[in-house]
């Protein structure tokens, strides 16, 4: 993956769980990492493991499909 690719997903996973006024804390829970770890995802310092990108689209209802041409 695109280090710019990246960056847009967690930039909309950001604005998608802002918008659902769901926490940091509540996706780090759910997916059983710290929030640190999930703090330096949202800001671009560390990248999450596909399975944990899949789990946070499902919290988010986030379309798989998303950017598919």
């Amino acid at each position: 993956m695109k280090i710019s690719n990246a960056v847009q997903i967690s930039m909309y996973i950001t604005m998608e769980r802002k918008k659902q006024h769901i926490t940091q804390q509540e996706i780090a829970r759910k997916l059983n990492i710290s929030f640190k770890k999930y703090n330096e995802f949202e800001n671009n310092k560390t990248f999450l493991k596909i399975n944990e990108l899949i789990l946070i689209m499902k919290i988010l209802n986030i379309p798989f499909a998303m950017g598919e041409n």
